[in-house]
C-alpha cells in the first residue's frame, strides 16, 4: 500500500486512492488517482481501477 497521499507537492485536490480507501472490498491500483475540481462535481479516475 502506498503511504504517500498527494502525488504532487502543493496539490491537495489530487490523491492516490490506494492511500485513502480503507474498505477491503474496493480494489484500486498502486497509481490510481482521483481529481476533484474545486466547485465542480467532476471526478476523474486515472489508472487501473476495479470498483
Amino acid at each position: 500500500m502506498m503511504k504517500k497521499i498527494y502525488p504532487r507537492e502543493g496539490d491537495t485536490q489530487t490523491v492516490y486512492l490506494n492511500a485513502v480507501v480503507a474498505d477491503p472490498s474496493i480494489e484500486v491500483g498502486d497509481y490510481t488517482m482521483m481529481i476533484r475540481l474545486c466547485g465542480h462535481r467532476v471526478l476523474r479516475l486515472c489508472g487501473q481501477t476495479t470498483l
